[in-house]
């Protein structure tokens, strides 16, 4: 895919003001990065996150997207540090941040390019620690009446050594044919991540669902 080129030769940069951007801490779904500006004051910080592959700009190109704030998806912030959540694994993402001075010169743009990726043990049910760790579910229909069409709600208690779990609702047909390492892989990639106790998690539920 051909990437799009501007001209930034007509903007004004603070060019006495350096970037930084590093990684601090890099999970399944989230990214930490630290900012540091040297050589002046850095007021406020503009950046694009998005997955690389679907990106069509070259450098220069969002450099000047930053400095003008001339894009959908541009976000501004004050904070040092950046937590960046909702990620998907294994996906190469490409982050771009400039900082803005006193008087709203932009500095020069700096890229981040990381991959979230999964570290995960599978535990199977024959395992001790399974039954210590499987939160409970209570309030799900089991099973749902055959020709509902509405609102679902369960609430979930996790144990005391269940430090985090993972929420992912859809059709059975999604999880036919793949063995357990794959449908770890798969909702905990794609899911909604929990720590303690939940209540009246919902779904949408209809009868072609067929949980």
């Amino acid at each position: 895919m051909a990437k799009i080129e501007a001209n930034t030769k007509a903007l004004t940069f603070n060019e006495n003001i350096s970037l930084k951007a590093e990684i601090v801490k890099l999970g399944a779904k989230e990214v930490t990065v630290k900012l540091t500006a040297t050589g002046g004051e850095v007021k406020n910080y503009r950046y694009i996150n998005t997955a690389t592959k679907n990106w069509n700009f070259d450098d220069p190109a969002t450099e000047g997207k930053l400095a003008l704030s001339d894009y959908w998806n541009i976000r501004e912030t004050t904070e040092r540090e950046l937590v960046i959540n909702r990620l998907k694994s294994d996906t190469e993402y490409s982050l771009f941040v400039l900082g803005l001075d006193a008087e709203g010169t932009p500095t020069r743009m700096v890229k981040c390019v990381y991959t979230p990726t999964l570290d995960i043990k599978i535990v199977l049910k024959d395992n001790p620690s399974w039954n210590t760790a499987k939160p409970s579910i209570t309030g799900l229909p089991d099973p749902v009446p055959e020709y509902y069409s509405g609102p679902v709600f369960f609430d979930v208690t996790p144990t005391a050594s269940c430090v985090k779990y993972f929420v992912y609702v859809d059709s059975k047909t999604k999880f036919m044919n793949k063995n357990p390492e794959e449908l770890t892989k798969f909702i905990v990639t794609d899911g909604d991540a929990y720590e303690g106790a939940q209540k009246d998690l919902g779904f949408q539920y209809t009868p072609k669902d067929a949980l």
